[in-house]
C-alpha cells in the first residue's frame, strides 16, 4: 500500500557505504551516499535530518527549503534536496582538582595541534567538571589557557595519554589526546593548584562573593553559573543554538550526505 495509508510518522533510509565512491572525472572527488524518499505524504509538515553518532557534528550545507518545515505540496513536484556534511568530532572531558576533589569551575582549556593549528578555548563547567571541544581527527595537545588558569593550576594527569612539559615552562603541562576514529574521545583530566595559590579564587566573582559574604556570595555564584553556559563552547547543543540564531558556518571536513524527499 502507499505510504499515505500507513500510520508511519518517521521514514528512514540507511545511508552508509562500505567503501569510498569517487565521482566521475579526474579530480578524484569523493561522492557521499544519496538516499531517496519516494511516495511520502505531501500534506503533513515534515522535517529532514540525519541520525548520527553522539560525537558527530553534522550540518546541512546545501538546502533550498527550511528542513524543519517541509511541505511537499508546496515544492511544485520537484521535491526537496539537501546535503549534509560531517564537520567536526566532539572531544569531551571532565576535569577534577586533585586537592579539593571538586571541578575547578571556570578553568579554561585550549587545544593545539601540529604547527599553528588550534581550537578556540573552552571552560570547565560546575556540573561534573564537563568541558568539550569540536575538533578534527589528529593528535592534539590539551593544556591550560595562558592567564589566570595557568597561573593558578597545572595539569597532572589525563586518562587518554601521558602529560608532557613542565609546570614552570611558558607553555605549561599539556596532555596528549588522539582522535583516530569516529567515536570522538572523552578525557578525564586532573589538575592541581600551584603551591602558594591555594587560597586564591579562580573566578573574580568567587573572590568578590567571599569578601561580601551572606546574600552577596549567593548572588555572585548564581551570576557566575548563569554566564558559564554562555561561554562553554565546543559543539553539541550550544552549536545547534548558535546555528539557529546566527547561522554557523559550514566548515570543512569530509563525509557529505545527500537526501532527497
Amino acid at each position: 500500500p502507499p505510504l499515505t495509508e500507513l500510520p508511519a510518522q518517521r521514514f528512514y533510509r540507511f545511508a552508509l557505504t562500505p567503501r569510498l565512491r569517487f565521482a566521475p572525472g579526474d579530480d578524484g572527488g569523493v561522492t557521499g551516499p544519496a538516499p531517496r524518499f519516494v511516495g511520502l505524504p505531501v500534506s503533513p509538515l515534515l522535517t529532514m535530518s540525519v541520525d548520527v553518532l553522539p560525537a558527530w557534528l553534522v550540518e546541512s550545507v546545501t538546502a533550498v527549503a527550511d528542513l524543519d518545515n517541509i511541505k511537499l505540496d508546496y515544492s511544485g513536484g520537484g521535491g526537496v534536496h539537501a546535503s549534509f556534511q560531517l564537520t567536526h568530532l566532539l572531544l569531551e572531558g571532565s576535569c577534577i582538582d586533585v586537592g579539593s576533589h571538586q571541578p575547578p569551575r571556570g578553568l579554561q582549556f585550549e587545544l593545539h595541534g601540529a604547527g599553528a593549528t588550534s581550537v578556540p578555548d573552552t571552560i570547565v563547567m560546575a556540573n561534573l567538571g564537563y568541558f568539550q571541544f569540536k575538533a578534527r581527527p589528529g593528535v592534539w595537545r590539551l593544556r591550560l589557557r595562558p592567564g589566570r588558569s595557568r597561573a593558578l593550576f597545572h595539569v597532572v594527569a589525563s586518562s587518554l595519554g601521558r602529560v608532557e612539559g613542565s609546570a614552570e615552562s611558558e607553555e605549561g603541562v599539556s596532555a596528549r589526546v588522539m582522535l583516530n576514529d569516529f567515536d570522538g574521545a572523552f578525557s578525564v583530566v586532573h589538575v592541581q593548584q600551584r603551591p602558594g595559590t591555594e587560597g586564591e579564587a579562580l573566578l573574580a566573582s568567587d573572590a568578590d562573593a567571599a569578601a561580601a559574604g551572606g546574600d552577596g556570595a549567593a548572588q555572585a555564584v548564581k551570576a557566575a553559573d548563569a554566564g558559564e553556559g554562555d561561554e562553554a563552547g565546543g559543539g553539541g547543543l550550544w552549536d545547534s543554538l548558535t546555528d539557529l540564531l546566527g547561522g554557523g558556518g559550514g566548515g570543512g571536513g569530509s563525509g557529505g550526505e545527500e537526501e532527497n524527499a
